[in-house]
């Protein structure tokens, strides 16, 4: 069977899976991961492109380590679809590895790799990202700074929220207090 042949078989396989894990046990939903992360090895880089995007967007964090190797998969494409689908998982554990898709040949992955690392907000990622906002192409460019931007405003918020968990628990011992427990 053709490669164009089998994706129109491997997506219903897909839909029909996926029609089966919604609403369903954790065992089912489990089941459905990982044959979806299973995928990211197949022969077929559109496959392997399918299984990243949907590992992106079913958000389960046993996806990530799978998702990071898939970071050196010999496809662009793929590589691409991998670092957008860390950034859905909002996992920080791939913080690294995104760093290091920056500095990949392809310029759609080191974009993908940009944008998901805006996502994390993880800090580690400013001074990397600093340097993609100086690629040569400018979606990278742009990627880096929305990055840049987003990890700052995460910065901005960080004492705000600080300052409402204070107030929040000097409320509920003053609550405490004045009901006596």
């Amino acid at each position: 069977m053709t490669t164009s042949a089998r994706r129109p078989a491997v997506m219903i396989v897909s839909v029909l899976l996926a029609a089966g894990a919604v609403g369903c046990g954790p065992s089912r939903h489990s089941l459905y991961v990982s044959g979806t992360i299973l995928r990211l090895q197949d022969p077929s880089p559109q496959v392997r492109r399918d299984a990243a995007e949907t590992l992106g967007r079913l958000g389960d964090d046993r996806a990530v380590k799978p998702l990071v190797a898939s970071l050196n998969d010999p496809d662009a494409g793929t590589r691409a679809t991998s670092a957008w689908a860390l950034g859905e998982l909002g996992d920080r554990r791939a913080t690294s590895a995104l760093i290091e898709a920056l500095g990949d040949d392809d310029p759609v992955v080191r974009s993908a790799a940009a944008r998901s690392l805006g996502k994390l907000r993880d800090r580690r990622a400013e001074v990397p990202l600093q340097r993609a906002a100086t690629d040569a192409s400018e979606a990278v460019r742009n990627a880096a700074s929305w990055a840049l931007e987003n990890i700052a405003k995460k910065g901005i918020a960080d004492p705000v929220v600080g300052a409402f968990k204070t107030v929040g628990r000097a409320m509920g011992k003053a609550a405490k207090a004045a009901t006596g427990q």
